[in-house]
């Protein structure tokens, strides 16, 4: 098989097509081990912050809160996002 491969040629910079398929499924390998990486971090991380919120947010709607302050635009967005955050902590 690898007298075929070699038959074939080489690229433009004297590298194997074989060689150039393994750089490839190296390099994908190694996204797929960084983003796994990092989710793995960002669950931890998340684990870790738990403990400093109280139980008693849970039972508090920020939206309701925001909604009361007038607050409007970006800032209400930003609010929601963020109590969707707090309810996904809980869950």
């Amino acid at each position: 098989m690898n007298r075929a491969i070699k038959r074939l040629g080489t690229t433009g910079k004297g590298v194997t097509y074989l060689d150039r398929f393994r750089q490839l499924v190296t390099g994908v390998g190694n996204a797929l081990g960084y983003v796994r990486m990092i989710r793995s971090a960002s669950l931890k991380d998340n684990a870790n912050f738990m403990k400093y919120i109280p139980e008693i947010i849970k039972q508090i709607k920020i939206d309701d809160v925001s909604a009361d302050l007038d607050f409007t635009g970006e800032t209400t967005e930003s609010i929601k996002v963020f109590d969707m955050c707090i309810k996904n902590l809980f869950k």
